[in-house]
């Protein structure tokens, strides 16, 4: 899938009233929001890694 079918699929999701949604419940429970700073690395790591996926779809439907 080229770049330009992969934002309109994305968007055809996440732009619903139900995507929105989804992308509420993935921003809260990934943390977003909120920093992932730990004095523990690996928690640290976890954290960031959860949002890894979050900013991911973000750039697909941001995509121009």
């Amino acid at each position: 899938m080229n770049k330009e079918e992969r934002r309109e699929l994305y968007n055809a999701v996440f732009k619903t009233p139900q995507g929105l949604k989804v992308l509420e419940d993935l921003s809260k429970n990934c943390e977003f929001k909120y920093t992932s700073f730990s004095l523990e690395p690996l928690m640290m790591a976890h954290k960031e890694g959860k949002k890894e996926l979050f900013r991911y779809i973000q750039k697909q439907i941001e995509a121009k």
